[in-house]
């Protein structure tokens, strides 16, 4: 049985109880409990534990009712009614989330012979840096266009590497001071944007 979003069921529920019902935070707990409860009633819940699980789902929210990460605590990374188009936007990134994102791919490429490991990289941390220094309404769109950037960042790397070496494949050790002459500055000068995706021209890393 669903229980309203309006609080019907839940006995006197409202600012008296700390609850704002009138609040986006509460609208959006309740409609995530309202799905949660059709497909599993609660059993015998006192009107003091339907109050108290009511306020524990709001924290999942922020005052605009968007879902807070309960492992990384941020908000507005819940892509739930947003249109592909909506978050996959470039937008401008911060020189400073760049460059974290560049060491990263560095350090990682460097690591794994070239190799993508979802267990050692540190991505989810660059992003994670990224999201906690923008705006909300920024974090989803922001973090697609890092990712189009930490993808060009890693081809410039194979580019190097396969000049140095045209036999390398990944996996396959190299020397990692090749990738000194991998500049960010100088891939950044050469991205195009179509204003979904990042390109660019090649490099030449023979000199």
């Amino acid at each position: 049985m669903s229980l309203s979003i309006n609080g019907s069921g839940f006995g006197n529920i409202g600012n008296g109880n700390g609850i704002d019902t009138n609040s986006k935070q509460y609208k959006a707990a309740m409609k995530m409990l309202n799905a949660a409860w059709a497909a599993s009633p609660p059993v015998n819940m006192t009107e003091f534990e339907k109050q108290m699980t009511i306020k524990n789902w709001m924290k999942k929210f922020d005052k605009d009712g968007d879902y807070i990460d309960s492992a990384t605590g941020i908000s507005g990374m819940l892509g739930t009614g947003k249109s592909v188009s909506e978050r996959h936007k470039i937008i401008k990134v911060s020189e400073t989330a760049r460059q974290d994102m560049f060491d990263e791919v560095k350090r990682h490429f460097i690591e794994e012979n070239g190799n993508m490991n979802g267990r050692t990289t540190r991505r989810s941390e660059v992003f994670q840096r990224y999201q906690k220094s923008v705006p909300k309404e920024d974090r989803q769109k922001g973090t697609w266009t890092l990712s189009q950037y930490e993808r060009q960042y890693r081809q410039a790397m194979i580019s190097a590497v396969k000049e140095a070496d045209p036999s390398w494949d990944f996996g396959k050790p190299f020397d990692s001071k090749i990738l000194d002459k991998v500049d960010r500055e100088k891939i950044d000068n050469t991205i195009v944007s179509d204003g979904v995706n990042l390109s660019t021209d090649s490099i030449d890393y023979s000199v």
